[in-house]
């Protein structure tokens, strides 16, 4: 009789100690989805979520990866890898072959403003033969949360302008919640380019070798060669290269091309970027 009451007595225990654990675990526990996309020469689409406040995505990881060497593809993702001097801003790449891995471990998206409760995790743009995207999410919501969604044949990741040798070129961002402003330098083997720092003669210099960038910076026109460093390219397709620059603020100041023409390339949804030419 008694090992009967023992019995009783743990296997009520139990049952309250799972009460317990049940009551305080959350309705909403995080669960990993993930959203899968092919896209086909010639198609462009957003992936977004259509609904911040719902969806209560909080981390998510962007894979592009193309179908074989011959093909191209630009693309924009929302950025914000986790450190101290990390940001919000995008990973661009433009006219490549090469898979893409993109971890934002903050959830942070492409929003038209700080206040928007929809937002764009990529635009993504295929020229040549087919990639295919993929989102790795962690939601509270219990629900799909992630959306593709067809652009018009037009439509591109990126718009474009050119500075001729001499001329200097000056992006801000007026809109989109974003804090770092992202742009694609394209340029040949030579190319020089300087961005000022201040009005007393202090800039980075970009020069364009032939596997790398060397980044240069100039304080009050001395070099200060703590900073000096090659950059690798973000990717290189025939003689051009490109390397994205995320300035650290909504705007880039100015940036001069030296000695040879240069292509920039910015986002076009969103940030409402502002394009001055001097």
């Amino acid at each position: 009789m008694r090992e009967k009451k023992v019995f009783k007595w743990f296997a009520a225990a139990l049952i309250a100690a799972a009460a317990i654990i049940t009551a305080t675990v959350p309705a909403s526990a995080a669960t990993r989805r993930r959203a899968t996309l092919t896209i086909s020469a010639g198609q462009t689409y957003h992936v977004l979520n259509k609904s911040i406040g719902t969806n209560k995505i909080t981390a998510y990881t962007v894979y592009v990866t193309p179908a074989n060497t011959r093909t191209r593809y630009d693309a924009v993702i929302a950025s914000y890898p986790r450190g101290k001097s990390s940001q919000p801003t995008e990973y661009m790449v433009r006219s490549t072959n090469k898979g893409v891995y993109v971890n934002n471990a903050a959830g942070t998206f492409i929003k038209q403003s700080a206040g928007s409760n929809s937002g764009m995790l990529s635009c993504i743009r295929v020229n040549r033969g087919s990639v295919t995207i993929r989102v790795d999410y962690t939601t509270q919501s219990g629900k799909a949360g992630i959306s593709f969604v067809k652009q018009r044949a037009s439509h591109r990741p990126m718009k474009l302008v050119k500075a001729a040798k001499g001329r200097s070129v000056n992006f801000t961002m007026t809109g989109s919640n974003l804090t770092g402003a992202p742009v694609i330098m394209s340029a040949k083997r030579g190319t020089v380019a300087r961005r000022t720092l201040g009005s007393n003669n202090s800039f980075e210099q970009y020069t364009f070798e032939n596997s790398a960038v060397a980044y240069r910076v100039y304080y009050k026109g001395k070099l200060m060669s703590s900073y000096s460093r090659n950059k690798a390219y973000t990717n290189t397709y025939s003689s051009l290269r490109y390397l994205l620059m995320n300035a650290p603020k909504r705007t880039t100041n100015w940036i001069q091309s030296v000695n040879t023409a240069i292509t920039f390339f910015y986002p076009s949804d969103y940030v409402g970027m502002k394009v001055q030419v001097r």
